[in-house]
């Protein structure tokens, strides 16, 4: 008869190991936005190291690059307010929503049963859902800022803190790992960057020259939802192409055809390129670490797929180049 004995401390290291896990994914949602946090700090210390060259201190040196971030988005939003409040005003006194309205209704044998005023509402309540999603990842947003602040502020003591953990012998190897780490996720937010304003630019000039409503708002949410690949496409896209219904159907299928072109002329050609140069991988380990962030974590897991893949690959490099340089030591 086969038994199978367990010792004690077997016993509780499997029991401590279950229970740390259970806790950790009960605070997934909390320590989703402590990495992000973390990946946000690593992509502007670069910044910041920049200017302790110049014997900036670093708590002014974040400061300063805080103000000038904020700088930007403010007066980006002080020159886009004028636009956009004519675009908004323009779209609610009109009559877009009716239009579009008659089109689903006079349009039943093309699109179906989903062409009626029931499912129309519907979308629309689907639409304030979405807004309140929206509304509470802004606010999750401003939080994962106050986070990377004092992770920027106070990041010295935080990476002491760290390595202390670590035995003695391999903190060296710690700390070279934790800066290049810092190095590609740095590389990799300013091609993700880069990214997003290509797709807003292109995007905007598609939708002026077509004279789609609110060419800018829409504009504004394809940048912002290049920041989710793939899912961001449908994001950016389904707007454009049901305003561009109240102009006519056409000119819906040239928006839809060209929104189309444009992400997979980033999604096939930038990107991989873009992101490889970036963080050093090749870009068909890009496309599958991205498809399988994906298939773990949605949205999210698009989101983190690359910057957790070049640590990875960062932590594999630096052991592989240590278990290199051992085997040279005991040749010689």
């Amino acid at each position: 008869m086969l038994s199978v004995r367990v010792s004690l401390a077997t016993f509780v290291k499997v029991v401590l190991i279950s229970f740390i896990l259970i806790v950790l994914w009960a605070l997934r949602d909390i320590i989703v936005l402590i990495f992000l946090a973390m990946i946000l700090a690593a992509a502007i210390t670069p910044w910041i190291t920049a200017l302790a060259r110049y014997r900036i201190p670093r708590p002014v040196g974040v400061v300063i690059v805080y103000s000038v971030i904020l700088g930007l988005i403010i007066a980006v939003i002080l020159l886009m307010i004028p636009v956009i409040r004519t675009e908004a005003t323009a779209l609610v006194s009109s009559n877009y929503y009716e239009r579009l309205v008659t089109f689903f209704q006079d349009n039943p044998s093309k699109l179906g049963p989903f062409a009626t005023k029931d499912n129309l509402s519907v979308l629309t309540s689907g639409v304030f859902s979405g807004l309140k999603g929206f509304l509470g990842g802004f606010a999750s947003f401003l939080l994962v800022l106050v986070i990377t602040f004092y992770f920027t502020i106070d990041e010295e003591n935080i990476r002491r803190f760290w390595v202390r953990l670590v035995p003695s012998a391999h903190r060296d190897r710690v700390r070279r790992i934790a800066r290049l780490a810092v190095e590609r996720i740095g590389h990799w937010f300013r091609g993700q960057l880069v990214i997003s304003l290509v797709i807003a630019s292109l995007s905007y000039l598609v939708y002026t020259i077509l004279g789609v409503p609110a060419a800018l708002l829409l504009a504004l949410i394809s940048g912002g939802a290049a920041f989710v690949p793939i899912i961001g496409a449908i994001i950016g896209i389904v707007p454009a192409v049901l305003l561009a219904l109240t102009v006519s159907q056409v000119t819906a299928v040239i928006v839809l055809i060209l929104g189309i072109a444009i992400y997979q002329l980033t999604a096939n050609a930038l990107i991989p390129k873009i992101m490889s140069r970036a963080v050093g991988l090749n870009p068909v380990i890009i496309v599958i670490v991205m498809l399988i962030g994906a298939q773990l974590a949605g949205a999210v897991g698009l989101i983190l797929a690359i910057p957790i893949t070049s640590i990875i690959d960062v932590i594999v490099r630096e052991m592989r180049s240590e278990h290199e340089l051992e085997e040279l030591r005991h040749v010689t």
